[in-house]
């Protein structure tokens, strides 16, 4: 009775408590919150049980978000400093200033600093704000993940993802707050997403030997149990690997036994990591991501079992799972996605999810798509029950079915691999011997044992691939999946009385035999080595000249066309090796490039090249100049450049400057006029050499531009007109009349050939009679004037010469 009275005064108590906390909370600026609600529902629970149900349903069930009115803002509900200010986002300080607790708040700098990089790729795309409205059953209570963005000067932005922990019940008022943020453009709740390993567990069952031939002598002493390393022929290629690259290969599932002596000298703890514990000893403490190491790349060590590839394998563990079957939240889930796939050439994932986690998180969406961008190959389990589950049946994974000692399809009384048109190629699934968590690791049973299902079968396939990696590092991702995946490549699976087309399993079982000899056998691709440019810092308007290294592949004599893309415009140079591009707009362009050889083979690569732009108070000018389409050396170039205010008046100011530059050993010159007014529009002109013209360039120039201008020398039309020093460019010769004109050996004018006349006198001595520039025919003192039908003659012009001669202001023309 006393026990009775006991409970039901606890109960009363906490409720009163609970009580009490809702009417503070509805003080606290008006908000019905979590609590009071809560408490509604208990004053119509009949019993304890009641009671708890109330709670189960409050947690799990969908919740629309209602944008309501903002809190009214109490300051003094937070006191934090001008630093805290200055250190903390925006939408930080606006919660606090709103009574609303900040428990915690961090930035996830990985899946930050990754999708930051993609949206670089992707040449800055324009992104939506994505506000979600409602708390879906799987949210977790008082955590939220926003989504921002940092704009750079020069127009690009960095994307930033921070968790935020604030006090459960207030999310939807966190939410309309974070929401008014100009910077932000995404908040979701996080989210706990429900993941499995895609295996069943039956320690110590019966293993046959089974087929092979081994090309070494193999002391492990389990290795009779390994029946699937000898049907996939692994023991046949180790020697061919030998001298081999080391390969980091991602296993994301429940950890690894960290002192299995056939695993502990294969496993990089420095990039491993415990997201299910936050630390960096991912810690198996239930076998599965052991059995999937062990089967991957346990050590060729005499001790217990071998991996598909015993040497040149480094582990990066991702502890992403506490068991066999559970859950993971949207930010470690991102995190761990973005860091594997930036980290390794290969990601294993043998575990399954039924919901689309892209569909479900705009978050896990975007991490996602990063990994599939990147270079690394995501290897999965397609599950367990006929039916192919995620993250296998994303079209850019490589999803993996399970076959039995036989190559049938591999199905038990409860379990059955998926299959279907999905499902890329099929490994061992059944009995599969491998490693598990030991202690003393003394015998079969301790450190060791059976798993079967298609997360073994995942396991093979990834070993292959690290193998074939191993061989050729150069090998792309692509050319990965055409090597696992060539019918060639594979054994035929019997699919017996089944249709084989309903029942497909991919294009058959992996042989690793056959793939390692396919890499070096086939006709491979070219491959792009390096894309070089020159200059390798270039600015706004420098003309890029662009190559690249290709090695052709065994059977190809030449590349017979290039293909280059310089953001959205293509080029094809075809057989040439080589492409020049000018940028007009600063920032970080992306330049591709697909070569193709006489045989058909292709290759792409793709870089990016930093353009810096021009200054805010700077105008460029810049060009080439050329003599007969070739760069002229040392030619000096001159700008001139006039203010014009705005509006257009009919006067100019008269701010005129002229700045000069010398070519370069490719003709270009480059001039910066600095000082300019960024409101103010300028009338640029340009010439070179010894011209006297002024050629207009830009009519409308403004500050932070950069204007192009190339000049161009014909020798066998040269300027006109000699300079004041009576000086031509390059080897022409002033003549008498100002002309620069090709040399000759005799300077003079030609009495038969050159005309003369008024405006076009003939130099001394000679006289310009008839039109043409003669000798004189008069002696000292005389001019010879031409006849007007008597003839003048030689005409004595002595007075023209002697200033006291009182003719002499008369002698402005002595033939008058």
């Amino acid at each position: 009775m006393k026990m009775k009275k006991m409970k039901i005064i606890g109960v009363f108590s906490f409720l009163t408590i609970l009580l009490g906390l809702g009417l503070f909370s509805q003080l606290r600026g008006g908000r019905d919150t979590g609590p009071v609600q809560v408490v509604d529902e208990f004053s119509s629970a009949s019993s304890i049980a009641d009671i708890g149900q109330a709670f189960e349903v409050e947690e799990f069930q969908e919740k629309e978000v209602i944008v309501a009115s903002k809190p009214e803002v109490k300051e003094e509900s937070y006191v934090f400093s001008s630093s805290d200010m200055s250190r903390d986002p925006k939408y930080i300080n606006d919660l606090r200033y709103s009574g609303i607790e900040v428990k915690e708040h961090k930035e996830n700098t990985e899946l930050s600093e990754a999708v930051s990089k993609y949206y670089q790729n992707e040449g800055y795309p324009k992104l939506e704000k994505k506000i979600t409205k409602k708390l879906p059953e799987n949210s977790i209570p008082g955590e939220l993940i926003v989504q921002s963005l940092d704009w750079q000067d020069d127009g690009t932005y960095k994307v930033g993802y921070r968790f935020v922990k604030i006090t459960p019940g207030e999310e939807i008022d966190a939410i309309d707050i974070i929401s008014d943020d100009p910077n932000v453009i995404g908040i979701e709740p996080n989210m706990t997403i429900r993941i499995q390993a895609a295996d069943t567990i039956g320690i110590g069952l019966p293993g046959d030997i089974g087929s092979g031939t081994e090309i070494e002598e193999v002391l492990d002493p389990y290795f009779d149990r390994q029946w699937a390393l000898k049907k996939i022929e692994a023991d046949q290629v180790w020697g061919m690997i030998e001298e081999g690259e080391d390969v980091n290969i991602v296993i994301m599932d429940t950890g690894i036994d960290l002192e299995h002596p056939d695993l502990v000298d294969n496993v990089d703890l420095d990039y491993s990591c415990d997201y299910m514990n936050n630390d960096d000893e991912p810690e198996d403490v239930n076998g599965h991501g052991t059995h999937v190491a062990g089967i991957i790349a346990a050590i060729s060590n005499d001790i217990g079992v071998r991996g598909v590839m015993p040497r040149r394998a480094n582990l990066i563990i991702q502890k992403i799972l506490n068991e066999g079957t559970g859950s993971i939240d949207v930010n470690s889930l991102a995190s761990a996605i973005v860091v594997a796939a930036s980290e390794a050439r290969v990601v294993n994932m043998s575990w399954v999810t039924e919901i689309d986690m892209m569909a479900a998180s705009d978050i896990l969406r975007i991490a996602f798509r990063v990994a599939f961008d990147s270079d690394a190959l995501l290897v999965a389990g397609a599950g367990n029950n006929g039916e192919v589950l995620y993250p296998a049946k994303y079209d850019e994974v490589l999803a993996v079915g399970g076959t039995d000692r036989d190559d049938k399809r591999w199905v038990t009384a409860d379990f059955e691999s998926a299959y279907g048109d999905e499902i890329a190629v099929s490994a061992p699934a059944k009995d599969v011997f491998s490693t598990l968590i030991g202690e003393d690791y003394d015998s079969e049973n301790d450190g060791y044992g059976v798993l079967e299902g298609t997360s073994m079968s995942t396991a093979f396939v990834t070993g292959v691939v690290g193998l074939l990696l191993s061989k050729n590092p150069d090998l792309t991702k692509q050319e990965l999946i055409d090597l696992i995946t060539d019918e060639e490549n594979v054994d035929e699976i019997d699919y017996g009385d089944e249709d084989s087309e309903e029942y497909k399993l991919g294009v058959g079982r992996i042989n690793a035999k056959k793939a390692l000899e396919a890499v070096g056998g086939r006709n491979t691709d070219p491959i792009i080595e390096k894309i070089n440019y020159q200059p390798q810092h270039p600015v706004v308007g420098d003309e890029i000249a662009f190559t690249a290294d290709v090695t052709l592949s065994d059977s190809a004599e030449r590349i017979v066309s290039y293909m280059w893309g310089f953001d959205d415009i293509g080029v094809d140079s075809q057989g040439s090796n080589g492409a020049p591009f000018t940028y007009q707009d600063a920032g970080i362009h992306t330049v591709s490039l697909m070569v193709t050889d006489d045989i058909g083979n292709t290759a792409t690569k793709i870089i990016e090249v930093t353009v810096v732009g021009v200054l805010g108070n700077e105008i460029w000018i810049m060009g080439v100049v050329t003599e007969n389409d070739t760069p002229k050396e040392g030619v000096e170039v001159e700008i001139s450049y006039v203010s014009i205010p705005l509006p257009l008046e009919s006067s100019r100011s008269s701010a005129i400057s002229v700045i000069s530059d010398i070519t370069d050993t490719d003709g270009k010159y480059k001039i910066i006029i600095t000082g300019v007014e960024e409101n103010d529009v300028y009338e640029i002109k340009g010439r070179m050499g010894s011209s006297k013209t002024w050629d207009l360039i830009e009519s409308a120039a403004t500050a932070g531009n950069t204007y192009i201008k190339d000049f161009a020398i014909d020798s066998d039309n040269p300027d006109p007109e000699c300079d004041d020093d009576n000086d031509c460019s390059g080897d022409l010769t002033c003549n008498a009349w100002g002309e620069c004109v090709e040399p000759t050996p005799d300077p003079d004018p030609d009495p038969d050939t050159d005309e003369c006349g008024p405006s076009r006198p003939c130099p001394s001595p000679y006289e310009c009679r008839s039109g043409n520039c003669m000798l004189p025919l008069c002696g000292t003192n005389e001019i010879y004037c031409p006849g007007t039908g008597s003839g003048k003659g030689c005409v004595d012009y002595s007075s023209c010469l002697d200033p006291s001669d009182p003719n002499y202001p008369d002698c402005s023309n002595p033939c008058d």
